[in-house]
């Protein structure tokens, strides 16, 4: 039993379907760390402000 075989147009699909999973990937990618950086630039900020705030109490 024979298959049909893969032709260029079946390729082409697949090549086609790949191509806009990297770059779904690739874009998922950036915008996980794009979070985590504006995450730890959040932070930083609470830090600078609690401790701005903790440090003028104590003196």
């Amino acid at each position: 039993m024979a298959g049909k075989g893969i032709d260029p147009e079946l390729r082409a699909e697949w090549r086609e379907a790949r191509r806009r999973l990297a770059e779904s990937i690739e874009r998922g990618d950036r915008r996980h760390a794009e979070r985590i950086a504006a995450d730890e630039r959040r932070r930083a900020r609470l830090r600078r402000l609690t401790f701005g705030l903790l440090g003028r109490r104590a003196a």
